[in-house]
């Protein structure tokens, strides 16, 4: 985990705010000290866009299509799955 993922949810802690990482490590370090629902990933941040309509669920495939050829892993097959 990086000085700035440990800064981050230092300041997230201090300030009320919400933290986005993807890092595992930093993942459960952050639900442990921030408490549940105040961590954001890359897959609930679309999700968050697609419910907001900002994106459609096509769009969202698109996205997750592009990631998935950068090695990005997520563990469903559609956002419409996670809906």
């Amino acid at each position: 985990m990086s000085s700035g993922e440990v800064s981050c949810i230092a300041f997230a802690r201090k300030t009320d705010w919400h933290v986005a990482t993807d890092d595992k490590r930093a993942c459960e370090i952050a639900e442990t000290i921030l408490g549940d629902g105040r961590l954001l990933t890359t897959p609930g941040l679309i999700l968050t866009a697609i419910r907001t309509g900002l994106l459609t669920v096509e769009e969202a495939d698109s996205i997750r299509t592009k990631l998935m050829e950068s090695r990005f892993r997520m563990s469903f097959g559609s956002f419409r799955e996670v809906l």
